[in-house]
């Protein structure tokens, strides 16, 4: 019980001797010289301590495979379905880009389509 109660007097008296910091900003001070060719956004990375960026794998449907019906089967009465008349179970229309979206606001304009190479 004993080796218990200590942590739990420890964590609570804690704050009691915690001490207190102040931090005080003057934005009438100029701050450190920067060298005039360093615009933008400068970052060293160290270890790859910020590793990010835009990975091809975080984007959904990046090849546009998702727009494609399976081998063999053709679209009939609104279901993709073998010679044999089995349901594939795949449900994009016919130029539908799944998972990609237009977005149109402030009034832009535009149009989205799936082109296929001919094949030749």
């Amino acid at each position: 019980m004993t080796r218990f109660l200590i942590p739990l007097i420890g964590l609570l008296a804690g704050p009691l001797w915690a001490g207190s910091a102040t931090i005080t900003i003057d934005a009438g001070q100029t701050g450190p010289r920067l060298n005039p060719r360093m615009y933008g956004i400068f970052l060293e990375e160290i270890n790859h301590g910020v590793d990010g960026g835009l990975y091809g794998e975080w984007i959904a449907n990046r090849a546009f495979e998702d727009s494609r019906p399976p081998d063999g089967f053709t679209l009939k009465d609104g279901r993709w379905k073998s010679r044999q008349g089995w349901d594939s179970g795949f449900d994009v229309k016919p130029g539908d880009v799944p998972h990609w979206s237009l977005v149109l606001t402030g009034g832009a304009k535009g149009a989205m389509r799936l082109e296929r190479p001919q094949a030749g």
